[in-house]
Order: C-alpha cells, then sequence, then structure tokens
C-alpha cells in the first residue's frame, strides 16, 4: 500500500494550479468528464450520475453549471465487458448569458488482464454548442455623457452569437479491486484531440488546446463495514494546469456493504482544488441512491471579492444491477465506494 500511495504521489507531483475546462468540485461523481475509460467501473450494470451547481453569486452573476451522464454494461468474451455512455453538459454564465451545451455518446471496453486486474479503453465524440445574448452586453461607446443606455448605438458589430463544433476524448485505465471493500485504479485522458476551432468568428487561430489528465484512487477497508477513499485529477491544457485532491471516510449501516436493497453509506471528507478552493463533502448512499452536498471555501486571489464563498454543488446518482435483458457472462468485480 505505501508503494501505491507514493505512485499516486509523484504523478500529481508536477502538476499544479488551473485548467481551462469547465470542472466540477464532486469531480468523481461525472466520471466520464475524468477519463472516458473510468465509463463501466462499477459494480452494477447501469448507472445515472447528475451534478448542478451554482458559483459566484456573492461576486457577479452566479455561475450555473450542470451535468448528466447514464451507462450501461454488456458481456464480452473472455472476462471482458462492454459500456455505453452519455454524457451531457449544461453551463450559462455572466451578464451576456454565455451557454454551452456538451453532448457526448462515449463506449469503453474492459477486459481482463490477469487474475483480478482490468485494463479499460474508452472513448467519446460528440458536438458542442456555444452561444450568448450580444444585446446584454455593454459598450464603451454607449456611454454618452458619462451616461450609459442600451439604446444608444454602438460601432461594435457581432456577426454571429451562435458557435457548434465536434470534439473528441479518450482514455486509458488499469483498475483492480483490493479486496471485498477495496479497489485501486490509475489511468491518463485526452481530451479535445481535434483541437476545435471555439471563436464565434470561426478564427482558425482559436482552437481549443488539447487538455492532458491523469486520474487515480484508492479505496483501503478500514474494518468490516468501513473505508477510506482517496481520489485524485491532474489536468494540462495549453499553458494552464489543474490538480485537485480528496479524502473520505465511508461508514455503513448495513449489515452488508453491497447489500443494494438495505444499503445505507454515509461518507464525509473534502477536496482541495490547488490554488483555488477547500471544499468540505458529505454524501449518502440509500439502497441504490446515493446524493451528495459540497460548498467551496474559496482560497485565491479572489477570495477578498467572493469573501471566501465560492459555491453549492449537489450530486444525485442511481445504480441498478437489473437492468437489461441478459447479464449472463458479465464480469462482477466488486469495485468499492471509488465509483
Amino acid at each position: 500500500m505505501k508503494t501505491t500511495f507514493v505512485i499516486i504521489a509523484l504523478l500529481f507531483a508536477g502538476i499544479i494550479a488551473r485548467s481551462q475546462d469547465l470542472n466540477f468540485s464532486q469531480f468523481y461523481e461525472q466520471p466520464l468528464l475524468r477519463n472516458p475509460a473510468l465509463g463501466g467501473i462499477f459494480d452494477c450494470n447501469f448507472r445515472v450520475k447528475s451534478v448542478f451547481r451554482n458559483q459566484w453569486q456573492s461576486v457577479t452573476v452566479p455561475y450555473r453549471t450542470g451535468g448528466l451522464s447514464a451507462e450501461m454494461k454488456f458481456p464480452g468474451n473472455a472476462g471482458s465487458w462492454h459500456n455505453v455512455g452519455l454524457q451531457l453538459m449544461y453551463d450559462v454564465a455572466g451578464d451576456s448569458k454565455l451557454q454551452r451545451t456538451m453532448v457526448l455518446p462515449g463506449y469503453s471496453f474492459h477486459v481482463q488482464i490477469a487474475e483480478g486486474n482490468y485494463l479499460s479503453m474508452g472513448a467519446m465524440a460528440g458536438f458542442v454548442s456555444s452561444q450568448f445574448d450580444p444585446t446584454k452586453l455593454t459598450w464603451d461607446d454607449q456611454f454618452v455623457n458619462g451616461q450609459y443606455s442600451s439604446v444608444n448605438p454602438t460601432r461594435q458589430l457581432i456577426k454571429n452569437a451562435n458557435r457548434t463544433y465536434a470534439d473528441f476524448a479518450m482514455g486509458m485505465v488499469f483498475s483492480r479491486p483490493l479486496g471485498e471493500l477495496g479497489d485501486l485504479y490509475v489511468g491518463a485522458s485526452m481530451y479535445h484531440i481535434n483541437r476545435p476551432v471555439v471563436s464565434f468568428d470561426n478564427d482558425q487561430n482559436h482552437r481549443l488546446d488539447r487538455k492532458y489528465g491523469i486520474n487515480a484512487g484508492v479505496t483501503v477497508p478500514s474494518g468490516g463495514r468501513n473505508a477510506v477513499t482517496f481520489y485524485g485529477d491532474g489536468f494540462a491544457q495549453g499553458g494552464h494546469r489543474q490538480v485537485m485532491f480528496g479524502s473520505f471516510y465511508s461508514f455503513s449501516l448495513a449489515d452488508e456493504y453491497y447489500d443494494d436493497k438495505n444499503k445505507t453509506n454515509i461518507h464525509f471528507g473534502g477536496v482541495y482544488r490547488w490554488d483555488d478552493a477547500f471544499i468540505p463533502v458529505v454524501k449518502l448512499d440509500i439502497s441504490q441512491f446515493s446524493v451528495g452536498l459540497s460548498y467551496d471555501a474559496n482560497v485565491s486571489k479572489l477570495k477578498t471579492a467572493s469573501q471566501g464563498r465560492g459555491g453549492f454543488e449537489l450530486t444525485l446518482s442511481y445504480r441498478n444491477c437489473s437492468v437489461g435483458a441478459d447479464r449472463s457472462g458479465l464480469p462482477c468485480p466488486k469495485f468499492g465506494s471509488n465509483f
């Protein structure tokens, strides 16, 4: 276990600061946004995960972001399985109501490479649509004699307020269970492989930088019905870096940790987004449903304006082990609270 923790620490040692992409504080609740190969690594055969985030309300017009993912597993050959998924995300920000909508179908394949060891490969490909309301913008030449009026004409011409582009991502993950409650995974991913043009005027020089990521986590049993989980993500995109890591303590009130019908688990802990925010988190599992709540306590240079306040984030998820016409031949590795 010491070797595992050293490897995870080294993976993230050189990746700090911030990234350009949107992200969630409970980042582990949207696995396809971390790594497409994380799709299908869970101990049932169907799951849906959702998240809603409200941020910076104390500073400016709130930034609101929502995400929804759905996945289903199908048996393959010789200890392998397939997973199909769909990642949706919606974001609206600022006075101009700048919106971004993502629709990214995904597929992952999982194969057992040794007893209890799995290699997963995944990809996502879809479309992203961006738009804003130019009538909500304020320009310098709309101030006349020091007074602003939205009816004052402006020389600023906006030819296009909409943009849609294709986007591609792929990843790889190594995972293995660690006993009845534990599991370990380490992965790498790449997003925006095609470097899409994102400017509204179709300027070919304004392309989205590729984002390179590493992901890791481990759940360690600490008792018959208790476990400690460590998560970590590191991303590099253009000249920006981001690292997030967290730790959670989980305990079960049911007789068996994996008893889906009677399961009641409580998780509490926190996440740190490097040089940005500390995020306390609490999560409750009841049968096949889970709900999580977190709050960003801002520690960045914006903390003076924000008074240390960031935003709330709410997650809701559902998983089912009986969805699907035929589960025969589907491997059933026991993944713990990582997923």
